[in-house]
């Protein structure tokens, strides 16, 4: 996952950055997209999406259910549950 900042951009897209300051919401990866051509990482989660989102703490990444929440949340493919997931 991902750690994506309370901030978006001009244009509406998402800006992901770590300054501890802003709130942080967790993002899977499954939910973001890479453009090569424009070089950037792109979503369709909006401002509300993120803010709904379970709450982000300390120790939320040792948590299989907290994860599950955040997947559940974006209703995003668990990387746990895909046929191509690593072992």
């Amino acid at each position: 996952m991902v750690i994506a900042n309370h901030l978006l951009g001009e244009e509406g897209e998402l800006r992901v950055q770590m300054p501890r300051q802003w709130d942080q919401h967790a993002v899977p990866w499954s939910a973001i997209a890479y453009d090569a051509e424009a070089d950037r990482y792109t979503t369709n989660v909006t401002e509300e999406l993120l803010e709904a989102a379970p709450a982000l703490k300390d120790d939320s990444w040792k948590n299989r259910d907290w994860e599950m929440l955040v997947h559940q949340h974006y209703k995003a493919q668990p990387y746990w549950e895909r046929q191509d997931a690593a072992i």
